[in-house]
């Protein structure tokens, strides 16, 4: 391990948020490349990889001993991201639960009295899209839509419910509606 390697291990504590924005950066990136491996051969999902390794960076930065040696920081900094990575999977397993999509409501697309029976059947139909591509997606990315959009959830609500951070519950929601569009992509053009 070189010195500019020690230097980014040594950042990752609490005092990260007083570094530079490019600092943060490198330290955030050489934190992802020296984990990147260990949690994808725990998880074998990038997207989830992704969230773990940002669940753990934010524990890390919050919970880092003070009178870490610094010979103990890279080791503690892998056993953190480790532990974030089963705890993760053990919540995947809990959650595996099926959602009655026919239970949900598409609030988002109500029809005024006024509207042309022809707009009607659009949304109808765009509603019944919707529904039917929520079903393709992960069983994670479809609760955290539901909860969004139909439920209408707000992300802190989502963050407490699924007990994972504000952040990753925003990251988890982009990617979800990433996936959404591109498996909706004919259909929307």
């Amino acid at each position: 391990m070189n010195k500019h390697d020690n230097t980014c291990i040594r950042h990752i504590s609490p005092r990260f948020l007083l570094l530079d924005y490019v600092t943060q950066r490198e330290v955030f990136s050489y934190y992802t490349r020296m984990n990147f491996n260990l949690v994808l051969s725990l998880l074998h999902d990038d997207s989830a990889v992704e969230d773990v390794l940002q669940e753990a960076f934010l524990k890390l930065i919050r919970n880092t001993p003070m009178d870490l040696k610094d010979h103990c920081r890279g080791a503690w900094i892998k056993k953190t991201t480790r532990n974030t990575a089963l705890n993760f999977i053990r919540k995947a397993k809990k959650e595996r639960s099926y959602i009655d999509i026919d239970s949900m409501y598409a609030r988002d697309f109500i029809i005024s009295p006024y509207d042309l029976v022809e707009k009607e059947v659009e949304v109808r139909i765009l509603k019944e899209n919707i529904n039917l591509y929520l079903e393709e997606l992960k069983p994670q990315q479809r609760n955290i839509i539901q909860q969004r959009w139909q439920q209408e959830y707000s992300y802190q609500e989502i963050a407490n419910k699924m007990s994972i951070s504000e952040e990753v519950t925003q990251q988890r929601l982009y990617r979800a509606r990433v996936n959404l569009r591109k498996k909706m992509k004919w259909w929307l053009n």
